[in-house]
């Protein structure tokens, strides 16, 4: 996702709860080596597999964007001076701490009109949202989570290797989510391995949190 699904696009991490997530969903596609479905690719098995969680997958990444908007919103009344609430970042920062405010303040421009001034400290009032600002935001994590979801398929089909069928289950496709494949084996049979993917939060070298999806193989 991501990564998507990654929340790349937002100022703040955004830590999700393995319970708040979708539905549980159980889908199996499989290549039949009898049928013509033998010349469908790893990558195609494990797309089928887990095409049908994409909606949910996106949908929760917008539904994580929208609260972080909405909370951002809250706190920001009208009237309030903007620049009080997010300062701008100044030479006498370092680096981490300059990037993180400059990120911070650019973030809530883009959901919070203001009056603005030439003065460098004059107040700017905060005059209301900017609507078109938000739904331009949520359009581009949409965009975003899709792209997130596509590098998922990818990636994994890289991991995984060769395969002739696979079944996904899970509340969440990138939180707890199990997928079983079946590959043959140097006796002619099938043998089976499941990886997990999980949540993890990482500290990147500027001091910011981010999500991480990490798939690791746990049987074979």
């Amino acid at each position: 996702m991501a990564k998507l699904f990654s929340f790349r696009l937002t100022a703040t991490p955004i830590v999700a709860d393995d319970l708040s997530i979708g539905q549980i969903g159980r889908l199996t596609t499989e290549k039949q080596m009898t049928d013509t479905t033998t010349n469908l690719t790893s990558t195609e098995i494990i797309k089928a597999a887990v095409e049908p969680m994409r909606s949910a997958a996106v949908e929760f990444a917008v539904q994580c964007a929208e609260a972080t908007v909405e909370k951002l919103i809250a706190s920001s009344p009208v009237g309030v001076d903007f620049n009080e609430l997010f300062p701008r970042p100044n030479s006498h920062m370092n680096r981490r701490d300059y990037i993180s405010r400059r990120e911070e303040r650019g973030f809530a421009s883009r959901f919070l009109d203001r009056e603005h001034s030439t003065k460098l400290h004059a107040p700017e009032p905060i005059t209301g949202v900017n609507e078109q600002g938000v739904a331009r935001y949520l359009d581009e994590v949409r965009v975003a989570a899709n792209a997130d979801f596509d590098a998922y398929v990818a990636k994994l089909s890289k991991k995984v290797g060769d395969i002739v069928s696979a079944t996904v289950y899970g509340r969440a496709l990138w939180n707890g989510s199990t997928l079983t494949v079946k590959r043959a084996n140097a006796a002619g049979g099938l043998s089976s391995e499941q990886w997990v993917t999980r949540q993890i939060v990482n500290v990147s070298s500027l001091g910011r949190l981010f999500n991480q999806w990490p798939t690791r193989c746990v049987s074979k």
